[in-house]
């Protein structure tokens, strides 16, 4: 995972479930920032956009939230159908459902126009 870039997060994500709930909300938070944004390879392991590979003592030290604590909140998030968590040998694939929905990819061809106009009417003036 690459230390820079962002997330969006919408604003009707204060209408969410878990938004009260807050280890399930900074545990959701974190799998958002933590996923891979594009398909990559890790150690012989395809981990595909969406998704990240993990532990729950890994969570646990990263969120400073105790292993049960963890495992609660990803229970929640699993029942609900925010993700999926699917055991290895040495951790965890953890896969935010519709991450796609979350996290649109760059730039869309609409957004290209729209501002290529914006630009345009600023030097006609």
């Amino acid at each position: 995972m690459e230390g820079s870039g962002y997330i969006k997060l919408h604003r009707k994500f204060l209408d969410w479930e878990w938004y009260d709930d807050m280890n399930c909300k900074i545990v959701f938070i974190h799998l958002l920032l933590k996923a891979n944004y594009k398909d990559k390879q890790w150690r012989g392991k395809t981990i595909m956009r969406g998704q990240l590979f993990t532990s729950i003592d890994n969570l646990s030290s990263e969120l400073h939230l105790t292993t049960k604590q963890i495992r609660i909140a990803i229970s929640k998030l699993e029942n609900t159908g925010e993700i999926l968590k699917k055991g290895a040998n040495e951790g965890t694939y953890i896969t935010v459902c519709n991450y796609d929905n979350y996290q649109q990819l760059e730039q869309t061809e609409g957004q290209a126009e729209g501002k290529r106009g914006a630009n345009e009417g600023q030097t006609e003036g």
